[in-house]
């Protein structure tokens, strides 16, 4: 890829595209494969029926919200050191992060203790659950709201990713877009090994300490699915400031319908039962949420462009966040309370899944109409004195089987 920064001074370089609208559709068909995984588990069609590996699967729709966040707020970051501008805001970037997930995230957490009920929350380890520390231990980590391990996660990639960004801009700044990009990829690609052998430690694979199968809910065990994202971010900025394409983007931007379904192809192939199937799958559910972003990444008006502009998945995507905080404890309350009837596999996993659903809808609705969008507006107000800072791709909505994105 050739990406060197033009000389002329008086050649304005391309704009940045900073709107990435088709996002918020992916987070709908993130948040859906995330429902669709918990009703298999509820129903145990994940277990007694053959089609259920695949179902088992779904929850990789928390690695496609997480190449989400990865790409959508590491771009304005990066795309302020390859075109020489001014970095976004740290403090602006926090109270952005805090009014877009906090007042839903508590509102949820303390009405979905009352009714259906959340263990935990109502104990003196209340803490742990407000302020995203449950995950970090094993008597914690699934209690409160269960998928909210990943919000967690998310909350430490937030703190963390103004730390990468600034590193990057002291090492990098100045020199040319292409050594940048180059040098990069290739930090980006040591994160993702990194991760790899993160988790072979955890699970005891290496021996270098005892199984720790908890830390596998925790950003060293998940930052490969980030810098995913974070690479995407990388290669757009730099296309949009130097017009150049390589292969892969001119691929996407020709062929998004075939990028689609050989990754999806090949994803399936990975629910055939093998050995280490844990491993297998981590870097498979990584592997679709590249695949999945890439066409709305880099524009073109072909099918899967078509598919993401639809109206109904964008305002599914809007309500995403609202989605994932109400859908898993009536997942489990409207099987327990008469679904569990049916018996386990279809006919259990097709009527609860029409009940949670409506349930999910409805309360995603109330969430972001009623409880997020006022707080919204204030962000967006707080941003209108920064506008380049708070430009961070999409409209509001979740961030995958458990956390919030831009």
């Amino acid at each position: 890829m050739t990406t060197t920064q033009p000389t002329d001074a008086s050649v304005p370089r391309p704009p940045l595209r900073r709107h990435f609208p088709l996002f918020d559709s992916l987070r709908a068909v993130a948040a859906l494969m995330v429902v669709v995984y918990h009703v298999g588990l509820a129903s145990n069609a994940y277990a007694t029926q053959e089609w259920g590996r695949v179902v088992n699967q779904f929850n990789a729709g928390v690695a496609v919200f997480f190449v989400i966040s990865g790409f959508l707020l590491y771009r304005p970051f990066v795309a302020s050191r390859l075109s020489g501008v001014k970095t976004p805001g740290v403090r602006g970037y926090a109270r952005r992060r805090a009014l877009r997930i906090l007042p839903a995230y508590w509102f949820a957490l303390v009405a979905l203790a009352i009714f259906p009920g959340l263990p935990g929350v109502f104990t003196d380890q209340w803490w742990k659950f407000f302020f995203f520390l449950q995950v970090y231990d094993p008597a914690t980590q699934f209690q409160g709201l269960r998928p909210a391990w990943s919000l967690c996660v998310e909350v430490s990639f937030y703190a963390a990713l103004p730390l990468y960004a600034l590193g990057m801009r002291r090492v990098l700044q100045g020199r040319r877009v292409e050594t940048q990009v180059r040098f990069e990829m290739a930090l980006l690609a040591g994160m993702w090994l990194a991760t790899f052998a993160m988790r072979q430690i955890f699970t005891g694979r290496l021996g270098i300490m005892e199984p720790h199968d908890n830390l596998l809910y925790t950003l060293p065990a998940t930052l490969d699915w980030f810098a995913l994202g974070m690479g995407l971010a990388l290669l757009s900025a730099a296309v949009d400031i130097t017009g150049a394409r390589n292969r892969l983007v001119t691929l996407v931007e020709e062929r998004p319908l075939m990028v689609w379904t050989a990754g999806i192809g090949i994803w399936l192939l990975t629910t055939i039962p093998r050995g280490d199937p844990g491993t297998i799958h981590h870097v498979a559910a990584g592997f679709l949420g590249l695949v999945l972003v890439l066409p709305a990444a880099f524009g073109s008006e072909k099918a899967p462009h078509r598919i993401l502009a639809s109206r109904p998945l964008a305002w599914l995507g809007v309500i995403s966040y609202g989605i994932f905080l109400w859908h898993e404890p009536f997942t489990d309350w409207f099987y327990d309370n008469g679904v569990d009837s049916f018996g386990d596999g279809t006919l259990a996993f097709l009527v609860l899944m029409v009940p949670v659903l409506i349930v999910s809808v409805v309360g995603g609705a109330f969430s972001f109409y009623v409880i997020e969008r006022p707080f919204l507006r204030k962000r967006r107000r707080a941003a209108a004195g920064g506008a380049a800072a708070a430009a961070t791709g999409a409209s509001p909505a979740i961030a995958e089987a458990g956390g919030p994105t831009p």
